[in-house]
């Protein structure tokens, strides 16, 4: 059985994407093990929203050809898809990905068995405009799951380089959530954190727009784990309809918000 090990660095929208490869793998017969141990495949999911960030994720990469120089090395994230040429130039890596090519590693795994491929397949994600939805109904050893119900970013703020990694704001809607967060109660989770790059501005882009105010009263009544949490909100997301809309448990639910990303890179 092909072993694989996956590292996962910066947001937890990329912790759910590494979950949701993880899940896609094991589906198709992969053994996935602990980034520690020997593996077959090594896959390094890249955060670049600080210069800290790009180190950890260089340092990580060659960590992963010097502990086992016989592993299939991948880089993909952000960084690789803001700088594939630079990461594919780091001795042992075999493969770079795009943001949007990691949703289908089990089909790029299979073309490595087929053909000759070039190292570097990153495609422009700037001009996405429609959420691709990733299904994802476990995490290994985890009471807790996060749904990613948003991605990509709008605002053109002169430090941050988030829109060029991750594309123009995009939303899950809203049926799609109320649907993953049934199946999540199904499966026995308690806990749910709704994750986006700017979670702030779910629903913005879809038609009608559906704020997040909204969304969080079709989840207050729908069927859904007991606790829901919020990640990823700027102070500015604050709307006074969203404060406003803060929820009388009528079915013991607590809604929660995590620090903003930007208080996150504070600490």
């Amino acid at each position: 059985m092909t072993t694989v090990a996956i590292a996962t660095l910066g947001c937890k929208v990329n912790q759910f994407e590494s979950e949701a490869m993880i899940a896609s793998l094991e589906q198709k017969g992969y053994r996935v093990v602990p980034f520690e141990e020997q593996a077959d495949i090594a896959i390094i999911n890249t955060c670049t929203v600080t210069h800290r960030a790009d180190f950890q994720s260089r340092q990580m990469i060659r960590r992963a050809h010097r502990s086992n120089p016989n592993a299939l090395v991948i880089v993909t994230g952000c960084y690789a898809q803001i700088d594939a040429e630079k990461l594919s130039k780091i001795e042992g890596v075999n493969y770079v990905l795009g943001n949007r090519e990691k949703d289908d590693i089990v089909g790029f795994l299979s073309r490595i068995e087929q053909d000759v491929l070039p190292s570097i397949h990153v495609e422009s994600i700037e001009q996405v405009t429609l959420f691709e939805d990733t299904p994802l109904l476990s995490f290994r050893h985890h009471t807790r799951a996060f749904l990613k119900i948003q991605d990509g970013c709008n605002a053109t703020c002169s430090y941050c380089i988030v829109p060029q990694a991750r594309g123009g704001s995009r939303s899950l809607p809203p049926g799609g959530v109320l649907t993953h967060l049934k199946e999540l109660k199904e499966r026995g989770f308690q806990e749910v954190v709704l994750t986006g790059i700017h979670l702030g501005a779910y629903g913005l882009d879809l038609h009608p727009e559906v704020p997040l105010e909204n969304l969080l009263e079709k989840v207050e009544g729908a069927e859904s784990p007991p606790r829901i949490r919020l990640s990823s909100m700027e102070p500015g997301d604050f709307s006074s309809a969203l404060i406003t809309s803060s929820p009388v448990p009528p079915r013991s639910a607590l809604i929660s918000i995590f620090p903003s990303r930007a208080e996150t890179m504070r600490s």
